[in-house]
């Protein structure tokens, strides 16, 4: 299409930037929509992620839930436990599957038996600088 009237051509460029414009201006808000949509739902994606890595660190709810998860040992590892008194201890009778002879039940005895001399505990007293009760 030629436009042949002095008027003719300078309204063409005119109407087509006014196309243009109307164009862009009816455009930009639903660009400006989709992506203020587009940022909520990235928003929301990160908030999900953050509860989850939370929820994951406590490991769970109620009372016992920040707990670590039992997990089970080696026959090894039991049998170190038991032998160092932690488990199976009876009165002082039997210590897990090991009962005390007559000389360890002596030896205690004379532990229990034991005082210090008044003059070292005078002397260790001093070089503390403990106050005696």
């Amino acid at each position: 299409m030629i436009v042949k009237t002095k008027v003719g051509r300078a309204a063409f460029p005119l109407a087509l930037v006014t196309s243009v414009a109307v164009t862009i201006a009816l455009t930009l808000p639903l660009r400006v929509v989709a992506q203020q949509d587009q940022e909520k739902a990235q928003d929301q994606q990160k908030q999900d992620q953050a509860q989850t890595d939370q929820q994951k660190k406590k490991g769970g709810g109620g009372i016992f839930g920040g707990l670590k998860a039992v997990t089970t040992q080696s026959s090894d590892q039991n049998k170190a436990t038991a032998s160092a008194g932690t488990k199976g201890a009876l009165d002082g009778k039997e210590i897990a599957d090991k009962t005390p002879t007559s000389a360890d039940m002596q030896q205690v005895t004379d532990m229990e038996n034991y005082s210090v001399p008044q003059g070292d505990l005078k002397k260790f007293q001093e070089d503390g600088h403990l106050q005696p009760k």
